[in-house]
């Protein structure tokens, strides 16, 4: 028999201590990280405590603007549970775990 800690807090961890697994049970854990990563054009990359509800422009002012703020931007948006990249916008909300990644937009000149 296997021996897996799990934590939690608060009253969840005395329930959890009653749990019995049989053969066939299944165990879903969520995947939480608490963070999200900023990346690229930013004065200050670097992971930035997440906050739900909140957009990409909340976590480009949290890093004090993008590098130049004259300069155009490409926005993505790098889901780390879905290992999926798609395109953003500074409206677009951020999820748990993201990596937001600022690139500078590529001119004709």
């Amino acid at each position: 028999m296997g021996r897996y800690p799990i934590s939690l807090q608060g009253d969840d961890a005395a329930a959890f201590r009653n749990i019995k697994l049989t053969p066939m049970d299944s165990v879903y854990v969520p995947v939480r990280f608490g963070y999200i990563r900023l990346t690229g054009s930013v004065q200050n990359p670097g992971l930035y405590p997440f906050q739900p509800g909140k957009d990409v422009a909340f976590y480009v002012r949290r890093a004090a603007g993008y590098l130049d703020e004259s300069m155009a931007v490409r926005l993505e948006i790098h889901d780390r549970v879905s290992n999926q990249t798609f395109e953003a916008t500074e409206q677009t909300s951020v999820g748990d775990g993201d990596e937001v990644l600022v690139s500078p937009m590529e001119t004709g000149e």
